[in-house]
């Protein structure tokens, strides 16, 4: 038949992007760079005798990665050190008006602080 299909590829953070570099086939895979931006395609259409012809289409929400899997906690051990280097310090629940002993989660409590102000 003689007729060529041409692929472009285009990202921008806007409507209308720049062209991606190298990326002229009918599929792509986005870098992490171009996360969070529009793709579009412009396909242009060949064939001797006539003039070529390009559709662009532009998504209309920007692609978002996949999520990355979340990290393990880290073990008391290494809990601890960390909030030993950060120098926190813990203080008895009753300094900050809770009462004594055990705590039954299915019992809600609510403490005010009063600091003089009016």
């Amino acid at each position: 038949m003689g007729n060529t299909l041409t692929y472009q590829w285009t990202v921008g953070f806007g409507r209308y992007g720049g062209e991606v570099e190298g990326a002229t086939s009918i599929s792509y895979t986005l870098t992490s760079a171009e996360a969070n931006g529009s793709m579009g395609l412009a396909v242009t259409g060949s064939l001797d005798g006539f003039a070529s012809t390009t559709v662009r289409e532009f998504m209309e929400a920007s692609v978002t990665q996949p999520l990355k899997p979340a990290a393990l906690a880290p073990d008391s051990a290494a809990l601890s050190q960390y909030l030993a280097a950060a120098k926190v310090t813990f203080e008895p629940q009753t300094s900050a008006g809770l009462p004594t002993g055990a705590l039954n989660p299915k019992n809600a409590r609510t403490q005010r602080i009063s600091r003089g102000w009016k």
